[in-house]
């Protein structure tokens, strides 16, 4: 149920991260592009485990 809420920040973050890696690509010392990418591929990680993982079964 907080899956929606959780995409919507997400999405704000990575958005965010992105104008901010933008703002910052000629700076010298700023590694906005390597944590921008970190923040992606948190998310892709999060968007692939709703679809696909599986909760354990009780037995």
């Amino acid at each position: 149920m907080c899956w929606p809420v959780l995409r919507f920040i997400m999405v704000c973050d990575v958005l965010f991260q992105l104008l901010h890696a933008l703002v910052l690509w000629d700076t010298p010392g700023a590694h906005a592009g390597w944590t921008l990418l970190l923040h992606y591929a948190f998310f892709c990680y999060l968007t692939w485990f709703v679809a696909y993982g599986k909760p354990d079964q009780p037995q």
